[in-house]
């Protein structure tokens, strides 16, 4: 009589894997993973998310509440596409306070960065506050670039060219900001004399 876009069945003998329930089971198609859609659900009714900088390979334990823990980029995206700015705001914040010399990299160069532009903005100046005290003398970036050479994805390549390029770009231009400041910062300090 009526058809349901839900896939349905399921009733028998199989049960869940993760709980055993025996009931009827509906699975509903998305393209968001599950661990993502349920941190998302427990926030939504929790107003509790608990993020973690691990990735997305690498398995995280259950925190004591039971809240599940989550990849901070893929919050910001559903929270982005979901409209919930409270969350993304969250998200966002969490990412920026644990950047730093180790995923730095990875954050202004990835695909959420291309995606983004707020996170885009965030994850650039996060860089050029890293650049003087580890980047620059690192070998770090030199690292990422000739890994980046074996990737297989033109066009992956070719963004992160760009984005390397408008940063170093971008280095030139607040050197030259710092450079005309304390030029204006003598020039006031001899006009006070």
């Amino acid at each position: 009589m009526f058809e349901s876009s839900f896939v349905e069945g399921m009733d028998g003998p199989e049960a869940c894997k993760n709980c055993g329930y025996r009931g009827s089971l509906h699975k509903i198609l998305t393209q968001e993973p599950f661990e993502v859609l349920y941190s998302l659900l427990y926030y939504l009714y929790t107003d509790c998310v608990y993020f973690t900088t691990a990735p997305g390979a690498e398995v995280v334990p259950l925190t004591d509440c039971r809240i599940p823990p989550c990849d901070a980029e893929e919050i910001y995206a559903i929270a982005h596409r979901f409209e919930l700015d409270k969350l993304k705001t969250v998200a966002l914040e969490f990412l920026v306070d644990t950047c730093d010399e180790i995923n730095i990299l990875s954050r202004v160069f990835g695909r959420r960065a291309e995606e983004y532009e707020e996170l885009r903005d965030a994850y650039t100046t996060e860089f050029y506050q890293l650049w003087n005290n580890w980047i620059r003398d690192s070998s770090e970036l030199t690292k990422f670039i000739e890994d980046l050479d074996l990737e297989i994805d033109e066009v992956r390549r070719a963004t992160v060219s760009r984005k390397c390029w408008e940063l170093m770009r971008g280095l030139v231009y607040k050197d030259q900001q710092l450079e005309g400041a304390q030029q204006l910062l003598q020039q006031m300090a001899a006009a006070q004399m």
